[in-house]
């Protein structure tokens, strides 16, 4: 007999979107992953390319402290350079 869990949901393939919660309950590396995602998904909705390393120096970016910061001018006020 089958787990009843698999039966029900194929956890390989459970998807979230509130990086917060990815955050605190996988780590920054998996919310880094989510921020990617999510800014892949609302560009495509536009019709707008771009590049995965683009989309993943934005992400480096808003987790390089171990948290998320946003990136708008509040987020970057309190750094000289983005890079």
């Amino acid at each position: 007999m089958k787990h009843l869990s698999r039966e029900l949901a194929n956890t390989n393939e459970i998807k979230c979107n509130h990086i917060y919660a990815v955050l605190e309950t996988f780590g920054v590396e998996a919310a880094r992953a989510v921020l990617i995602n999510e800014i892949s998904t609302v560009f495509s909705k536009y019709s707008i390319a771009v590049d995965e390393r683009h989309l993943g120096l934005l992400a480096d970016y808003m987790t390089y402290l171990g948290g998320i910061r946003p990136c708008n001018r509040t987020g970057i006020k309190h750094v000289a350079s983005p890079l």
